[in-house]
């Protein structure tokens, strides 16, 4: 950092790498009438280049840079990772800019994962990995609010399914019951509805609904 005179006037000027040409490194240099301006003006520079980035290329940042080395276990680490490459690093919203990501367009993007897949618990470890960076972006002043913290996580459809025994199998349950006291009660079950909790005696003779 250098203190300079521009005719009767002094400033201050700073000069800092702010990327690659190649293996090159490109220099610019700021200026202020004191020391904290020429900061300023820098801090400022280089928010607006994070700012036009999209949400895939700082969070990847954060997440390799950040993350990885803020004392977590390397299997939550792995498990981070494999959220990010398969579920954010390519969809959607990953190509937003930080600054136009809204709780909207990120509702709209966990419905369709949701419609996609029908699973809830991948959408909720995504959005508390997405909350968990968007915290980390408004400590460093990319952010004003969490966008996530006013979505609401959609619930996965339940689906009833019903599990039916295949004649063999029906087969198999009547001469494996043959001439226990129990064979009336199975025989009135298998022709009138079995149902799991009421005839636990199956799973003794080996057999599960």
């Amino acid at each position: 950092m250098n203190k300079n005179k521009i005719r009767q006037y002094s400033y201050y000027r700073i000069t800092k790498t702010i990327g690659y040409r190649g293996t090159t490194p490109v220099r610019k240099a700021f200026y202020g009438k004191t020391k904290k301006e020429a900061m300023q003006k820098y801090m400022e520079y280089t928010n607006k280049l994070d700012h036009d980035k999209s949400l895939s290329d700082i969070m990847e940042y954060w997440l390799y840079n950040i993350k990885k080395y803020s004392n977590i276990k390397e299997s939550s680490f792995d498990s981070y990772e494999s959220l990010f490459r398969n579920h954010i690093k390519t969809s959607e919203v990953a190509f937003i800019s930080l600054n136009d990501i809204t709780p909207i367009k990120l509702q709209d993007y966990y419905i369709k994962c949701l419609k996609k897949e029908n699973k809830t618990s991948r959408i909720i470890k995504v959005h508390k990995l997405l909350s968990t960076f968007f915290n980390w972006c408004i400590k460093c002043g990319y952010m004003q609010v969490n966008p996530c913290s006013v979505v609401s996580v959609p619930k996965a459809e339940k689906k009833d399914t019903i599990e039916y025994y295949t004649e063999k199998e029906v087969l198999d349950i009547t001469e494996k019951i043959k001439g226990y006291e129990i064979e009336l009660m199975v025989l009135l079950a298998i022709y009138t509805g079995l149902r799991e909790r009421r005839d636990t005696f199956l799973k003794i003779l080996g057999y599960r609904l």
